[in-house]
């Protein structure tokens, strides 16, 4: 099919007719004044993408119109003919089928009277994939530009930039939704959000999720400012919150990736009676990236649920670990009578520690366990937590050389300490250096013998 636009031949015969300079037959001869080329804004892209290609021109004057051939492999690449109706003056798409586009571009008459641009975008292409990976060409040819009032040949040569090498690659958008929140520990009177986090290796078009929560311990409803950006948020029944994210609220290019991470929305949440602890998570999400409006969509990435304590007051421990390398932290992490963790934290260089818990219950007892790499854990349990207090230093100096950290120290962590003595620790065994001074030597032997044989301490 050959279709021309006859609005766009009749400007340019107005405009060559009026153009008041005409250039005399060969006056541009030998002269490289234009430069057409491609233009995408990458050239890695996925089965299921869109493809955009710009054809540009520069130019040193003024031009009534151009044309040139765009190659393309038909068996990976199909075009786009909606974006190219809208786009192009005129084109012949006679061999479409065997990759071949003929377009003309004609100089609308009001840009004769408009300061002179030396960058033109000719048109606007867009290619969808066809399920074929590799690599493939897109290419200009029999490129002609006509100077403003040149009617017939010889025109000036055009420069042809090089080829657009694309490659298609078989891993699909993947985009990650998790929730977010400033602290996972709460009073009964705090009220909180959560933010619903998006990132993708491209942007979305429209986002659907549901939330659940423990109706029994929450109120949950959209922050304010946030509802403009919701097309519909239903509370489908207590505990269960559905929204709609409206098509790309935040302005994001179409195309580019959703780094940094942006908030879908933001949701409070106010405790109620009872205490405890409790979980908020993320359900049911589907995401259309632009131009996908059903399904199969990509696959998304749910992060892991928020757990939260509600507790009627908060108690902080104290403490200090004395060990080698300080200067590698521990961590204590406190232990519910479910054995499920509630507070974490790590020590400073000198060892020292403060922990927020959570009291639940006067009678609540607690496990403190205390770990670092290369060193076997220490847990100290049935620790009855009312009121702030400082636990007595632990000393873990004698529990050092667990390399491989199976939470017993032996042959096997030996034989690891051995291959890199007189040396710098490996980066397979990185914590035989137990002292920390750099190099693995006497005094780490020395450490890892005197804990031979012994396993992870629990009191």
């Amino acid at each position: 099919m050959k279709k021309i636009l006859l609005m766009a031949f009749v400007l340019a015969i107005v405009l060559v007719s009026s153009t008041t300079v005409l250039a005399t037959e060969g006056q541009y001869l030998g002269k490289d004044c234009y430069d057409i080329y491609l233009y995408t804004e990458r050239t890695n892209y996925f089965l299921g993408d869109n493809i955009c290609v710009d054809i540009m021109l520069e130019s040193d004057f003024k031009f009534s119109q151009a044309s040139c051939d765009i190659l393309f492999d038909p068996n990976m690449l199909e075009l786009d003919y909606e974006l190219l109706n809208t786009t192009v003056s005129a084109y012949d798409d006679s061999q479409i089928d065997q990759g071949i586009l003929k377009i003309w571009y004609f100089t609308p008459i009001i840009m004769i009277f408009a300061e002179f641009e030396p960058i033109t975008t000719l048109a606007n292409l867009q290619f969808f994939t066809k399920g074929i990976l590799g690599e493939t060409t897109i290419s200009i040819t029999n490129a002609v530009v006509n100077p403003a009032g040149t009617l017939s040949p010889p025109f000036p040569p055009v420069v042809i930039g090089k080829n657009l090498q694309i490659t298609i690659s078989e891993a699909p958008p993947i985009y990650n939704v998790y929730l977010e929140t400033v602290k996972t520990n709460y009073l009964l009177d705090d009220f909180f959000y959560v933010d619903v986090m998006l990132s993708g290796n491209v942007n979305y078009w429209q986002v659907t999720a549901e939330i659940v929560y423990d109706p029994d311990i929450f109120e949950c409803s959209i922050y304010e400012p946030d509802k403009d950006l919701i097309m519909l948020y239903d509370p489908q029944e207590p505990g269960r919150l559905r929204f709609y994210t409206l098509v790309n609220p935040h302005n994001v290019e179409i195309g580019t990736p959703c780094e940094p991470p942006v908030s879908l929305a933001r949701l409070i949440f106010e405790p109620k009676d009872p205490t405890g602890k409790t979980t908020i998570s993320i359900s049911d999400v589907s995401i259309n990236p632009p131009g996908i409006i059903a399904p199969p969509f990509p696959s998304v990435v749910v992060g892991s649920d928020l757990r939260l304590n509600i507790a009627n007051k908060f108690t902080t421990i104290n403490g200090i670990i004395n060990c080698q390398a300080s200067g590698i932290p521990a961590t204590i992490t406190l232990y519910d009578s479910d054995n499920e963790p509630i507070a974490t934290t790590k020590t400073s260089s000198d060892g020292r520690y403060s922990v927020d818990v959570p009291v639940f219950s006067a009678d609540t007892p607690y496990t403190l366990k205390i770990t670092k790499p290369g060193y076997l854990s220490y847990a100290i349990k049935n620790i009855i937590i009312t009121d702030d207090m400082d636990i007595l230093s632990t000393d873990m100096s004698q529990l050092a050389g667990d390399i491989n950290g199976d939470g017993v120290i032996n042959a096997e962590d030996l034989t690891f300490l051995l291959s890199d003595f007189n040396k710098a620790p490996s980066s397979n065994h990185p914590y035989t250096d137990i002292d920390g001074n750099g190099i693995v030597n006497a005094v780490d032997l020395t450490y890892l013998l005197a804990a031979f044989n012994k396993a992870n301490v629990t009191i």
